[in-house]
């Protein structure tokens, strides 16, 4: 086929916006790596690979956002985990899930929640 690379290798297409993908790919640039590679790793992230890494943030590489908009984003997303946490909790508790089991989940959570607040503290202290 015309949009394979390599075995079981297709081409994905989707919409986004001009803005969105040339910041995109001028930070991908930056990094020394392509949007491609990044939304691969992303992907291989999300679906729970064991060896996939996230890139540094671009607000780390410089890229000259202003900080208030990268503290929102970061609470944004830290609330956006609560409330899927919560739903998750919920709907456990609906299906007979073991309430302790439930809490353990709560509690593995909260450690991802606290290792994003120790990655905050020590970018800040970058920025010092």
């Amino acid at each position: 086929m015309a949009n394979q690379r390599a075995e079981d290798a297709f081409k994905a297409n989707f919409w986004t916006t001009r803005d969105l993908w040339t910041l995109f790919g001028n930070v991908t640039a930056a990094d020394g790596t392509d949007r491609t590679k990044d939304l691969i790793n992303f992907m291989r992230w999300r679906t729970g690979d064991p060896d996939a890494k996230l890139p540094t943030p671009a607000t780390r590489a410089g890229d000259g956002h202003d900080p208030h908009d990268n503290v929102d984003r970061y609470i944004e997303s830290r609330l956006t985990d609560l409330a899927r946490l919560r739903a998750e909790a919920h709907a456990a508790l609906d299906r007979g899930v073991d309430v302790d089991d439930i809490l353990d989940h709560v509690e593995d959570a909260g450690r991802q929640i606290d290792a994003a607040g120790a990655r905050v503290a020590k970018l800040k202290g970058e920025r010092s």
